[in-house]
């Protein structure tokens, strides 16, 4: 009878914390390891699934700051790590190195954010409820994780396309904060990839694993860690400028005050 009553939970809870592919959203997730940079794979309301092959430990506590191309600051949320898929089990399951987060305390401006956010992918409105009950935030993240290994190759267009998202949102904070633009990224040399088959059909999708996707996955890693420091230093303009105004009011009242005075 209870495990009826769990699955029906459960079922309740897909419902109304459906999972959408996060495109073109990246991470950082900060814990024990320092700040790691990490790929969204899907998101819902209650967690998220991120491709990294530096992990935490299950149970442990993190920091998400979760990026998009248009905006002028990351959206930080708590989370704690509830699975890990490690880089050998993922090539022996072909499936991806990551983790997969539930998110944690979630504030009434981070709910608004992440509203809109999962609104822009697709999703529908999550309501007001966002993190999954205990007995099922686990199954949650599992379907997370199953869904990021659907057999779907990326083609190289759709990854350059990522490429140049994060290039333009990278201009853009760096506008906002009137800084120089960052030097061109070193990529290490790679080999070269095998000859290519015989006859290859003209629509045949890119393989993930070949030189030139996992370049191109390398140069948008790096790219989202250059777009995170362009939005902290926007973060941190902002902040020195509201201090200079409260300076500024309190010279004006003052001056008020000598005039009124005098």
């Amino acid at each position: 009878m209870l495990r009826g009553v769990a699955c029906r939970q459960m079922a309740r809870n897909r419902r109304k914390h459906p999972r959408v592919r996060a495109r073109g959203v990246a991470a950082h997730v900060r814990g024990q390891h320092g700040r790691t940079p990490a790929v969204v794979e899907n998101i819902s309301a209650g967690g998220v699934f991120v491709r990294t092959d530096k992990l935490e430990p299950v149970g442990a506590e993190v920091s998400v700051d979760l990026v998009k191309p248009g905006w002028k600051k990351a959206l930080t949320l708590d989370a704690k790590v509830t699975s890990c898929v490690d880089p050998i089990d993922g090539r022996l399951t072909q499936r991806p190195p990551g983790m997969g987060l539930q998110f944690l305390r979630i504030e009434d401006k981070q709910f608004a954010r992440l509203r809109i956010l999962l609104r822009e992918l697709g999703a529908p409105d999550p309501g007001e409820g966002i993190t999954l009950p205990d007995e099922a935030a686990e199954e949650e993240l599992r379907r997370l994780r199953a869904e990021s290994t659907d057999p779907v190759v990326p083609q190289q267009r759709a990854v350059e396309q990522q490429l140049q998202m994060v290039e333009d949102a990278i201009e853009g904070a760096l506008r906002e904060a009137n800084l120089e633009p960052p030097g061109p990224l070193e990529m290490e040399e790679r080999a070269r990839p095998p000859p290519p088959l015989p006859e290859p059909l003209p629509h045949a999708e890119l393989s993930s694993s070949s030189p030139e996707v996992q370049r191109l996955m390398v140069q948008i890693k790096g790219l989202v860690l250059q777009l995170a420091d362009a939005q902290q230093q926007v973060s941190e303009r902002d902040a020195q400028i509201e201090k200079l105004r409260e300076k500024l009011d309190i010279i004006r009242s003052a001056l008020a005050r000598a005039v009124r005075k005098s």
